[in-house]
């Protein structure tokens, strides 16, 4: 029982890292690409989807949100596999990682 709920735990923990680390990529990506619009504007252009979208915007997307989103969530898979046992060294590993990735989306 307890083994399942590690599994579990570890599976939430990878889900809800990917997605936050992805928002926040794409948060960056979003306000770099369009640095004058208000917000109303931004959530209009959100919701458009990329049909207007040139090749270029879509590409930039992939190489600046969605590459680092991988490799951040692939980094956290590596570390959490290295400390297996220990839980206190998962969770410096995890909160350091983030930290890490907030701020290089930022820079």
């Amino acid at each position: 029982m307890k083994k399942t709920m590690s599994k579990i735990w570890n599976i939430s923990v990878y889900v809800l890292f990917a997605i936050s680390v992805l928002l926040a990529f794409s948060v960056f990506w979003m306000i770099s690409t369009w640095p004058g619009l208000h917000m109303d504007e931004l959530v209009f252009h959100l919701v458009q989807g990329v049909s207007g979208a040139g090749e270029n915007m879509v590409a930039d997307y992939v190489i600046k949100a969605v590459l680092p989103s991988i490799l951040g969530i692939c980094l956290l898979v590596f570390f959490f596999y290295r400390t297996k046992k220990n839980d206190h060294e998962k969770k410096i590993i995890t909160a350091g990682l983030s930290a890490a990735i907030l701020l290089i989306a930022a820079a």
